[in-house]
């Protein structure tokens, strides 16, 4: 918790934590193990209980640091093979325009530019202003192209989280197609990956 509150503050952008959880709690727990590691259990796991946990090994009146030694030396490894594997993955990302969602995306939401769909939770509200540009640019990004006509012409999240159509009725009628759908706006599909994000 204390570090997902601090990559808030340094503005790390961790939307599903997985920093805290996969990377702080995988350290934590393989440094645990050197910590706290009793004789009992290393015996039934290793035949023997000749290094344990640090606490343990104080309690013996020894300091005998073999055991954390090795787990700090594994978080070590462990750390330089992730970023040697993954840094110039991620550069690569980076440096094509694939790492981040474009800014504009960001704004009006990934499950509205992405997925084709919107989901506002409780106190969340989206400018008119963003909506609009998201429109228009994806109409001229996509020009005539066949258009999703199963969503609804804008939902901006309302100060009480209720979701409301920005448009007014005379607005959407003008807007619809011989069906009785919206088609003001285009989403393209999730799974068609084109440079158009």
């Amino acid at each position: 918790m204390c570090f997902s509150k601090l990559l808030l503050r340094w503005c790390v952008d961790d939307c599903v934590d997985a920093i805290p959880v996969h990377c702080i709690g995988g350290c934590w727990g393989a440094m645990a193990v050197g910590l706290f590691a009793t004789p009992q259990y290393m015996e039934n796991a290793y035949g023997t209980s000749t290094h344990v946990g640090w606490f343990y090994e104080w309690s013996r009146g020894s300091g005998n640091f073999n055991l954390l030694g090795c787990q700090l030396i594994g978080i070590l490894f462990i750390g330089g093979w992730v970023t040697a594997i993954m840094l110039p993955f991620f550069s690569l990302l980076n440096f094509l325009g694939w790492l981040r969602a474009d800014p504009l995306n960001e704004l009006v939401g990934l499950d509205l530019s992405y997925h084709g769909g919107s989901y506002r939770r409780r106190g969340d509200s989206l400018s008119s202003e963003h909506l609009e540009a998201f429109r228009r640019r994806q109409r001229a990004l996509n020009g005539d192209r066949l258009r999703d006509t199963s969503l609804p012409t804008s939902e901006v999240g309302s100060e009480d989280g209720r979701l409301m159509s920005e448009a007014k009725d005379e607005d959407l009628d003008e807007s619809r197609d011989e069906a009785g759908n919206n088609s003001d706006i285009y989403i393209q599909p999730a799974h068609r990956v084109t440079g158009t994000y």
